[in-house]
């Protein structure tokens, strides 16, 4: 690609993961490209948009990144964020005060990172995973607002924060995460599809959701074990239709010469790479050390 055009779709896609709103030529030469003029810049995102880059929402809106857009931004374009020293503490504090136990570190470890990074987190142990669920938790934060909390065999934690349809107090809550942990728990794929319509459960619908969800996760996490240092699964690139709108990256860690675990954040695909990339990193680094003393 043209330096003049990586310039511009890596200014697209900074506007577009701050705003969420479509970028228009104006914005970019008033911000950007001040030696180049509106029309000039206008041209150039029709060229990127033709080459499947960029895509206009609407005829009179500006452009915004394709997941191709995002691709071509993650594997050339994107700079790695340095990690603020009082991020990096508290993810290094966090994991080192760790309580001795692989299971407690995996547990702090998605929580540490979902914390550090904004987005859902996602992290195994270092061994095999099995897509079953062993244990919901699901905790009252707001009214309607509630942690939800997936443990999947392999140690595989997933923490997101859910918006439920109605408001529900914690005994409610404790009340549904019951009810499915008899229905769920240590079932596969198939067993659950057949006991959902048991669960009762009906407004807490965005809890399937995410479980389904989360046994993706746990396939790519298989995946990913013993494969590369780095994977970053964008949008269409996810062979799940449940994670399509979705980016996950994902890194290994864990002792040396050892079966490494998983680590990862799911988000959208307008995430903040950069950020989240050397988040992880350090988190990986940190985790790597504390499971290290426990061998």
């Amino acid at each position: 690609m043209e330096p003049r055009k990586e310039d511009i779709l890596k200014a697209v896609v900074r506007e577009f993961t701050v705003s969420a709103t479509p970028v228009g030529s104006q914005s970019l030469a008033s911000r950007y490209f001040f030696n180049l003029s509106s029309a000039t810049i206008r041209n150039e995102l029709s060229e990127l948009a033709d080459l499947g880059y960029l895509v206009q929402p609407h005829t009179s809106a500006g452009r915004v990144p394709t997941d191709r857009g995002y691709r071509y931004f993650v594997d050339f374009l994107m700079d790695a964020e340095p990690v603020p020293g009082q991020v990096r503490t508290y993810i290094e504090e966090e994991l080192r005060t760790a309580p001795a136990d692989a299971q407690a570190i995996v547990e702090r470890l998605a929580t540490t990172v979902a914390t550090a990074t904004q987005n859902a987190a996602v992290a195994s142990a270092p061994h095999g995973l099995q897509a079953r669920v062993k244990h919901i938790d699901l905790v009252s934060l707001e009214p309607r607002d509630v942690l939800l909390i997936i443990l999947v065999e392999g140690n595989l934690i997933r923490q997101q924060v859910l918006r439920i349809s109605r408001a529900a107090d914690q005994a409610e809550l404790s009340r549904v995460a019951g009810k499915l942990n008899r229905e769920l728990a240590g079932r596969d794929r198939v067993e659950v599809a057949k006991r959902l319509e048991r669960v009762e459960a009906a407004r807490l619908h965005e809890v399937l959701e995410v479980l389904e969800e989360t046994r993706h996760l746990a396939a790519l996490l298989q995946q990913l074990v013993g494969d590369s240092d780095l994977q970053v699964v964008i949008g269409s690139e996810n062979v799940t239709s449940q994670l399509r709108s979705c980016a996950v990256i994902l890194t290994p860690y864990g002792p040396s010469n050892r079966l490494k675990g998983v680590l990862g954040v799911v988000g959208p695909t307008r995430m903040e790479y950069g950020q989240v990339l050397g988040r992880l990193k350090v988190a990986a680094e940190a985790a790597s050390a504390r499971m290290t003393d426990l061998h």
